[in-house]
This record gives C-alpha cells, sequence and structure tokens, in this order.
C-alpha cells in the first residue's frame, strides 16, 4: 500500500507543500504513513478517497495536494492524540505551521 498509490501521494504532496512554502522537512509524509499499521494505512487511503470525491488519480493528488496534507495532519492527530509527539520523535518529520490556502 506504501509503495502505491500512498507512496504516490506522498511524494506528490510533499512536492506541492515545498511549492507551497510549507516548512517541511523532506522525507515527511512517506516517513509518517510508514509508522501506520496496515489497517491504519487503508483507513487514511479511505478518508483521502472520500477527501477527494473518490477520484484518485495522479492529477488529482496534484492538485488537491494541500487538502491531502491538512487531511493527514489531521488523521496523524485523531489516531495519535497529538502529532507534536510523533513529529518531533524522529528527524524525517512533517511541520505544517500556520499552513492555510
Amino acid at each position: 500500500l506504501i509503495g502505491g498509490p500512498l507512496g504516490a501521494l506522498a511524494g506528490a504532496t510533499t512536492a506541492t507543500m515545498i511549492s507551497y512554502g510549507a516548512n517541511v522537512r523532506y522525507k515527511s509524509i512517506y516517513e509518517l504513513i510508514k509508522q501506520l499499521s496496515t489497517e491504519e494505512k487503508y483507513c487514511l487511503l479511505t478518508k483521502i478517497k472520500a477527501v477527494l470525491g473518490g477520484i484518485f488519480n495522479e492529477q488529482t493528488i496534484i492538485l488537491s495536494a494541500v487538502v491531502v496534507a491538512k487531511e493527514i495532519y489531521r488523521f496523524f492527530s485523531d489516531i495519535k492524540g497529538t502529532t507534536n509527539d510523533i513529529l518531533s520523535s524522529s528527524n524525517n518529520s512533517i511541520i505544517i505551521e500556520d499552513f492555510n490556502e
């Protein structure tokens, strides 16, 4: 799952976030997703598909990367309680500060 749609998603999202000026340390989303169990990965992918209205292709991912990044960040907040613990536990972390459209 990580090498397929979620892998592509992580790469596209990270690249887009960097281009939008978000404070991102690379390997960010990919490294966060790798920490998830298989069940959690499936749940995240399901949430992302819902956010994107069920249309899940490369163009949609790139156009919606900012929205997806927020959804991933929210997902980690929900399942882990606090993202700060996860984010500071690794050098390969994602940091989003004032990340608004």
